[in-house]
């Protein structure tokens, strides 16, 4: 094991990290150390905007798996390794997929208030007098 995972397993157990959230990270930062064959100490942001668009453009991966690859490399450049850390989130600009079902679905007309459960409020309220 390396200097740098056992880091980073150590910053994420400190941390309370789930133990599947600390195998997901770092299997997230193995992958992205293997696709450029170097240490991820030895790369910077450009190769992290690199490897998230080879991502998004030819691994083809949902969005909830690139928000996974943020978040791990997010934590170990900012955390185990220290570094500042200027990428957006990719979760921040995009739209609730239940906005746009909103103004397909028809409103449902207001509930009618029947008179009998009223009544049934008044009685038992009274009774207890």
């Amino acid at each position: 094991m390396t200097p740098l995972r056992r880091k980073m397993i150590e910053e994420l157990q400190i941390r309370r990290f789930a133990p599947g959230t600390q195998k997901g990270y770092l299997s997230c930062v193995a992958k992205f150390a293997r696709h450029f064959g170097r240490s991820p100490d030895q790369l910077g942001p450009e190769d992290v905007r690199a490897f998230l668009l080879h991502l998004v453009n030819e691994a083809k991966v949902s969005h909830g798996v690139l928000v996974n690859y943020v978040s791990a490399l997010r934590f170990l450049y900012k955390i185990t390794l220290q570094r500042p850390w200027d990428l957006q989130s990719p979760g921040t600009s995009r739209p609730s997929p239940i906005q746009g079902r909103r103004s397909t679905c028809p409103r449902s007309p207001p509930a009618r208030r029947s008179s009998t459960s009223s009544v049934a409020f008044a009685t038992s309220s009274t009774r207890r007098s």
